[in-house]
């Protein structure tokens, strides 16, 4: 987020830090990612649940740019 913090504006920084906080602190298999996916649709919309895809996307982009040398 520091790294990238001064391209985003406060709405988007916000947004980026939420769809974060449902990111589980384990090793995610398919079975635990598509309960996470219904748990953020019981409570979030289509559109919103699709922006956190966007964003976890861009996430998954960075660090594999980042472990692969």
């Amino acid at each position: 987020m520091k790294e990238n913090g001064v391209r985003w504006c406060a709405r988007e920084y916000t947004r980026i830090n939420n769809a974060l906080t449902f990111l589980p602190n384990v090793h995610v298999n398919r079975e635990k990612m598509i309960a996470l996916k219904h748990s953020i649709l019981a409570i979030k919309a289509v559109s919103t649940f699709n922006r956190y895809l966007k964003y976890f996307n861009a996430l998954d982009h960075w660090l594999q740019k980042t472990i692969t040398p």
